[in-house]
């Protein structure tokens, strides 16, 4: 009996101990549930502080601790006193048009405006006047930051009533002038065509200039030449000129350091007498000349240093290790091609083999009456002799002959050329006549090399004899009217 009544008492523990579980189990899904119905009730009773429609704002006055702003405005356009003739951030721009649309606030703060001081919203506050279109304002506070909070908020005080307000909505009114001003130094290139461009200052013993002398079409490729002026004169590598010109586009500034610097504190910064200075004259898409300047003091140890662009009175801090064109040389940019001449520019090219065999193809404006050529720029034929070639495999041809390039380019000292057996004579002759014709001469060197010398001493380079066979045995097939194939 005594072991019925103790299984009977273990059976009624064990019934009140898992119905105690399950009812604290029931009760904290209750209040987790309880917690999210009302964390989402939250968030769909964020409140609508003040409605506007955009452009109904005139005037916005901020002030805060990165000194704030003022500004007239229109329904798309900013004027912020003090930044007339500097570029604005764009972003910015859009952010302080958009300010009085629609700011939320997320939690009022129950009794906040007896506790103004708890949240950052007494004595010195930030404050912001906003003055609309049909004569009314619309006045608020910012204070400070919301500790701990998973999204960045700030306290707001707004008509009597303290708020959580997410940064989401306040982004204008955090502003200082500095913020305003975009960072953006030189423009993007968005295909401009680079008309010139040098590189001088205090940190370069002689300039880097190069000039833009021909654009051409060849298989295909839209090609811009390129000629050193200083610290020499000499054709510049495609490649190099295109990269290196580039560089000096899309350069950003990594913060603001002065609006409206004096003539003092240009001198301080360093920019008086500036370490490196660009100068770029361009066209843009729509055939426009532009052109601009940017002036930069020394690096400091981090690679950073002030700079200032030519007429905008703004003095920026930017990153110079992130622009090519510091460390660049006028070395580096000269041309490994032996000649590049404009296609367009040629009446005849004649090639004048070993043996004393000389090949003459002369390009002739086309005959509208009966050929078969493209118009615009294709608006040629090239002949040998009565034979018309085609057109295409001469292209590729002639992009083959220009395209050789040198193992080593010589500027002077230049070898003689007596003893060397001529290997071949490539000359030039231009559709202007009061222009002299440009003569290659290839002298064998060695069994394996070439000393090619343009205008008998103007310059010289050596390259690869089998670039000069390649040429050579393409050229008779292409007389032979056999298909040129590009090679690139």
């Amino acid at each position: 009996m005594k072991k019925q009544i103790r299984l009977i008492a273990t059976i009624v523990i064990c019934i009140a101990v898992l119905g105690g579980a399950w009812f604290l189990l029931s009760d904290s899904d209750n209040a987790k549930q309880a917690e999210e119905s009302s964390s989402a009730s939250a968030r769909e009773e964020q409140m609508n502080l003040m409605t506007h429609k955009k452009g109904d704002m005139l005037r916005i006055h901020v002030a805060n601790e990165k000194g704030g702003y003022t500004a007239e405005c229109t329904a798309d356009t900013v004027n912020v006193e003090n930044l007339d003739g500097i570029p604005m951030n764009d972003s910015a721009v859009s952010e302080i048009l958009s300010a009085p649309v629609s700011i939320r606030a997320n939690t009022q703060i129950a009794d906040g405006e007896q506790r103004m001081a708890e949240f950052g919203l007494a004595g010195n506050t930030g404050e912001v006047t906003m003055t609309f279109q049909d004569g009314s304002e619309e006045v608020l506070s910012v204070g400070d930051t919301v500790p701990g909070s998973e999204v960045a908020s700030h306290y707001v005080f707004y008509q009597n009533g303290v708020y959580v307000v997410y940064d989401t909505y306040l982004k204008a009114f955090l502003y200082g002038e500095q913020d305003l001003v975009t960072g953006q130094l030189t423009p993007e290139n968005d295909s401009f065509t680079i008309q010139s461009a040098s590189l001088s200052g205090s940190g370069f013993e002689e300039p880097i200039a190069l000039e833009l002398t021909d654009t051409q079409e060849l298989s295909g490729y839209l090609l811009n030449s390129y000629q050193l002026t200083a610290p020499f004169s000499y054709p510049t590598d495609l490649a190099s000129a295109e990269e290196y010109l580039s560089s000096f586009f899309g350069l950003t500034a990594n913060a603001v350091v002065k609006i409206q610097p004096t003539d003092e504190e240009i001198v301080e910064y360093g920019l008086k007498e500036p370490w490196a200075k660009i100068e770029v004259a361009y066209k843009d898409a729509g055939g426009t000349a532009q052109s601009f300047a940017l002036q930069t003091a020394a690096p400091d140890a981090q690679g950073n240093a002030f700079c200032i662009v030519d007429g905008i009175p703004v003095v920026y801090q930017c990153n110079l290790a992130d622009v090519a064109w510091i460390s660049e040389t006028a070395e580096n940019l000269v041309s490994r091609e032996v000649l590049v001449p404009a296609l367009r520019s040629l009446r005849s090219v004649s090639i004048q083999k070993e043996s004393g065999e000389s090949i003459t193809l002369e390009i002739r404006e086309a005959d509208a009456a009966g050929s078969d050529t493209d118009s615009g720029s294709d608006a040629y034929q090239v002949f040998y002799g009565e034979q018309e070639l085609d057109l295409d495999s001469f292209k590729n041809y002639y992009y083959m002959l220009v395209s050789q390039s040198a193992d080593e380019v010589l500027l002077e000292n230049l070898p003689s050329a007596d003893g060397m057996s001529v290997a071949a004579v490539v000359t030039y002759e231009y559709a202007d006549e009061s222009r002299a014709a440009d003569i290659v001469t290839y002298y064998q060197e060695s069994d394996r090399e070439l000393y090619a010398e343009i205008n008998q001493g103007e310059r010289g380079c050596r390259l690869p004899y089998t670039q000069l066979q390649q040429m050579l045995t393409c050229l008779d097939q292409l007389i032979a009217g056999e298909k040129i194939e590009a090679r690139y």
